[in-house]
């Protein structure tokens, strides 16, 4: 995505891309916030932003140095996130370290899922809160079904989740589900038209365009654009969104 974007500016907009709602999590003040699998780490800022002590991590460095290098350009070093490149297997933490969890669009590239909310089970603390995303079932089956270029590259998606799976995977680690949601409905419009016309196509006027319009709903310049995604999310939201607590 962010094809029309220079690569300073699209890691930017791509921290607006909030799919788990870190402030309605009901963390305590100053509490420790991980965001597991963070990739350019748009979850922690956003910890960071509302004042909790943010880690970052993530197998690869590529994203985390992205972040680092906006923290101290784009925001003059304002924001603070701990930055740690480990496997989310094993992760480098007491048990019972952080108040809240974030795996957001992780666990669809994992061979053993379980193996990774374990470690997040064992590391938030007792009352603490973890916070799941993955593609919801059918606009990925979708995407699946129009494109096998989606789904084949090194690194992509190699399982589609049903609601009812992810919820038992989280039950089994120990965690009680707390809630429910669908988020990004625009998203999904997004990539079945990449899907169409080719993942890779980024110079295609009604990919520009479209992403032109997203980038307006993600940066809050649109509230009626705002006001479909959020009411379209029930439909045909990208991502279901798993609320929990240990």
């Amino acid at each position: 995505m962010y094809s029309c974007l220079s690569k300073f500016e699209a890691h930017r907009w791509r921290l607006n891309l909030e799919t788990i709602d870190v402030a309605a999590m009901g963390v305590a003040k100053e509490g420790l916030v991980l965001d597991l699998g963070a990739g350019g780490g748009r979850h922690a800022l956003r910890a960071a932003e509302l004042g909790y002590k943010a880690f970052a991590l993530d197998l690869s460095p590529d994203g985390l140095l992205e972040m680092k290098s906006w923290i101290e350009s784009a925001s003059q070093g304002s924001l603070m996130v701990s930055s740690i490149v480990a496997d989310g297997t094993s992760l480098p933490f007491k048990d019972e370290t952080f108040d809240a969890v974030i795996c957001s669009e992780v666990l669809e590239h994992l061979e053993n899922p379980k193996d990774v909310l374990a470690e997040v089970a064992r590391v938030v603390k007792p009352g603490g809160k973890v916070g799941l995303s993955v593609p919801r079932t059918y606009p990925e089956a979708i995407c699946w079904l129009i494109s096998k270029e989606y789904h084949s590259a090194k690194g992509g998606h190699i399982r589609i989740f049903t609601r009812s799976a992810l919820h038992r995977l989280t039950k089994e680690s120990g965690l009680k589900l707390q809630g429910t949601s669908y988020t990004h409905a625009l998203h999904s419009l997004y990539w079945w038209l990449k899907c169409l016309v080719g993942v890779d196509e980024r110079d295609l006027w009604v990919v520009r365009a479209y992403e032109r319009m997203l980038l307006r709903q993600m940066s809050n310049r649109s509230g009626i654009l705002n006001q479909i995604d959020k009411k379209a999310g029930v439909l045909f939201g990208k991502s279901v969104v798993i609320y929990a607590r240990r």
